[in-house]
């Protein structure tokens, strides 16, 4: 092979890495051996192996060296150019190799990739293409100006960036559909304005609207407009005063002075135009207007929609004081209180300035109390309404010249009753539960060999018990609220209970007959032991004779007893006690009531807690 660059440096065996770019580009990567590796990497001395960027694949770049290099003819690409050059050490080689990487770059701009494509801009179509190039490649397109189709959409250029390196130059161009971007309402003043953003053309001007302002902006590079729409209307309205004159200023938009005298019309019988100007408002256009009157409302809405009026007169004769809080007006069939006024009988021209006000609810808020019941704090203006529950509080204040009465009230978290037969709250809970212990008769029966038969010697029956077992279960508490101290005999049975869990009868036994005693050949026994905390397994009642006298004799459980007299009679029973309480549904302890609070009539309310449980399997062996 020749030596390629220098008589240092020689393309090693096999074919280069070729790879397919798109847009008909290659790319090409050279793997060189240095014969010489020792200093060819000091800095005087790359540079005799590592070529300058932008040399073609073709072109002898060893240029004064003994051996110069050429390219078979055959392998040489179109515009193959040097865009990369490393002295690397190769793993797997375990040497140091010189890394050759060529690319196709020409004098024009190229697409590297196919383009992007998004309707992200409201639907709008953009597209961004790439392309690469030699350095120095001129670019001759205006953001806002060049257009270009895409799928039959033309398209404006939004912007473009030109990275630059010395190998090659890259370039990205933003391509974008000309449209709206944007339609929102919004506040000037007191009117609601439509904003239209676009990118390109201008819109239509809306039905009813007309075109108030247009503001230049910039997206990506490429201008964006910005069209504020507005209808014909006051965008503000500010009375003054001044001594005993009243004077309102008007802002209008696009209305004639008839037309604003017309509005102005409905809410003062009496007005006069003393001057008229044009003006900016929030960058618009607008017409300003000044009226003298002699009557004046303003209008508004407080609390729960309650109507607010500012009233002001003006009169050459004096005023007389309202009463606040009593002298009333109607507008319409609305009953109006008189909540403030403010009187200036100086000068020539009165003026009086009253607040009139709605009678009702001003605000409702509601705070979660414990055990389910919401606190409802109901503000009333003037006159107190009604409210549901309990009253628990009440205060007094002032607002706008009116009494307030806030009342706090207890209520369900649904807003019904608290003394309603449903309980106001339910929860899970665990519970200690007693299962009653069993006791049952059994016996044990002794045998000899009497002439080589096995007989029956003697028989000894006792009572044999299983202990209470104490568990945790699974219950459910229900929360009242009453106005009784005591519990209703409906309560033992809420929720499917059968009754209260609290057992009064307990197992009781019966033995009797003769036993055998050292001191005593036989005495009598006739004995009622109880258990207490047991119940009985089933009723149990034995009898018999006893065959002989063997002493004691002890079962496989290890309980003993002593054997009945030879010949005696006895007998043995149990029975009694609770039911077996597994699968059962109970109320369990006692009902549990305690004072909760008093309203404010000094009635006494009491919380209940009923805690309910149906009662699983013991579990382990159990003795039916």
């Amino acid at each position: 092979m020749s030596n390629q660059g220098t008589i240092r440096l020689k393309v090693t065996n096999g074919a280069p890495s070729v790879e397919k770019l798109w847009n008909g580009r290659f790319k090409l990567e050279f793997f060189c051996d240095n014969n010489s590796p020792k200093e060819d990497w000091y800095y005087d001395n790359i540079s005799s192996i590592l070529p300058d960027y932008g040399i073609l694949q073709e072109t002898n770049f060893g240029s004064g060296v003994s051996e110069d290099w050429e390219a078979i003819p055959d392998s040489v690409y179109p515009d193959m150019r040097l865009v990369e050059t490393e002295y690397v050490f190769i793993p797997s080689m375990g040497d140091k190799r010189v890394k050759l990487t060529y690319e196709t770059l020409t004098a024009y701009w190229v697409e590297e990739k196919s383009e992007d494509t998004d309707r992200e801009l409201n639907g709008l179509k953009r597209v961004s293409r790439t392309f690469v190039a030699l350095p120095g490649t001129a670019h001759d397109k205006a953001v806002g100006a060049s257009t270009t189709n895409s799928d039959g959409t033309t398209l404006y250029l939004g912007s473009f960036k030109v990275e630059k390196t010395e190998a090659k130059w890259k370039l990205t161009e933003v391509w974008l559909e000309a449209g709206t971007l944007s339609e929102t309402l919004d506040n000037v003043g007191s009117q609601k304005a439509k904003v239209i953003e676009t990118i390109g053309a201008d819109p239509a001007t809306p039905d009813g609207y007309s075109l108030a302002s247009k503001q230049e902006s910039d997206f990506e590079g490429f201008q964006t407009n910005r069209f504020t729409f507005l209808k014909p209307s006051i965008l503000s309205l500010q009375q003054d005063f001044v001594g005993g004159a009243t004077t309102v200023q008007v802002s209008a938009f696009s209305m004639t002075e008839a037309e604003v005298d017309a509005d102005l019309s409905r809410v003062t019988a009496s007005h006069i135009l003393i001057s008229q100007s044009e003006d900016d408002y929030e960058g618009i256009k607008t017409s300003q207007f000044t009226y003298e009157v002699d009557n004046f409302e303003e209008r508004d809405r407080v609390g729960d929609d309650l109507l607010r009026i500012q009233e002001t007169e003006l009169s050459a004769s004096p005023f007389a004081d309202g009463d606040v809080g009593r002298t009333t007006k109607l507008d319409g069939s609305t009953t109006l209180y008189l909540g403030s006024e403010n009187i200036d009988n100086g000068n020539n021209v009165k003026r009086r300035i009253r607040i009139w006000i709605q009678a009702g609810t001003l605000n409702i808020s509601t705070a979660t109390e414990s055990a389910g019941l919401n606190r409802v704090s109901t503000t009333f203006l003037h006159i107190e309404g009604t409210t549901n529950g309990p009253i628990v509080s009440r205060s007094e204040q002032n607002v706008l010249g009116l009494k307030t009465i806030t009342v706090s009230t207890l209520e369900r978290s649904d807003g019904q009753s608290i003394t309603d037969e449903r309980p106001t709250n339910t929860f899970g809970t665990m519970f200690n539960f007693t299962y009653p212990g069993i006791v049952g008769v059994s016996s044990v029966t002794t045998r000899s060999v009497q002439n080589g038969v096995t007989v029956d010697d003697a028989k000894n029956r006792f009572f044999y018990q299983s202990s209470p077992v104490q568990r945790q279960i699974p219950a459910t508490s229900h929360v009242f609220f009453q106005l009784s101290s005591l519990p209703v005999a409906e309560d033992y049975t809420y929720g499917n209970a059968s009754g209260l869990w609290s057992p009064s009868n307990w197992a009781g036994g019966t033995y009797y007959g003769w036993r055998y005693q050292r001191e005593n050949f036989g005495s009598p026994i006739g004995e009622r032991p109880s258990f207490r905390g047991f119940r009985a397994v089933e009723d149990y009642e034995i009898g018999g004779v006893s065959r002989s006298i063997i002493g004691t004799a002890t079962d496989n459980d290890g309980l003993s007893g002593t054997l009945l007299l030879n010949g005696t009679t006895f007998g043995i029973s149990v029975s009694g006690g609770p039911e077996r309480p597994d699968g059962n549904t109970y109320t369990l302890g006692t009902i549990d009531i305690e004072p909760a609070f008093i309203d404010e009539d000094g009635v006494q309310y009491y919380k209940k807690v009923i805690t309910v449980a149906t009662i699983p399997t013991q579990g382990g062996s159990v003795i039916t």
